[in-house]
């Protein structure tokens, strides 16, 4: 993940790359203010597409609801998402939860 990071910094403005450790999160609730708070600042600022890199994702519970409503709900059209964590069971087997979402 930091070397895709380290290369998009190279050729895309640093605003439009979002790292945030989920490690402290409880809860997908506190990850969907998470996003709506980067997502707020990236529309206020006028950047186009954003990259949102997400690292230990699956200590949140239920991580992939917050996702899933800002899928659903258009808020991630201008966003690659970028979910990983130490348990990759769990997110492959959240991966059929975006089966024809585009974001």
């Amino acid at each position: 993940m930091e070397l895709v990071i380290h290369g998009l910094l190279k050729r895309v403005d640093p605003y439009n790359v979002f790292y945030f450790s989920c490690d402290e999160l409880v809860d997908h609730a506190g990850l969907g203010e998470v996003l709506d708070s980067y997502l707020r600042s990236a529309k206020a600022r006028g950047l186009g597409v954003c990259y949102i890199f997400l690292n230990e994702v699956t200590f949140v519970s239920d991580w992939w609801r917050a996702l899933k409503q800002r899928v659903d709900n258009v808020s991630l059209t201008q966003a690659v998402v970028t979910a990983a964590g130490s348990s990759s069971i769990e997110i492959a087997k959240r991966r059929e939860t975006f089966l024809g979402r585009r974001g």
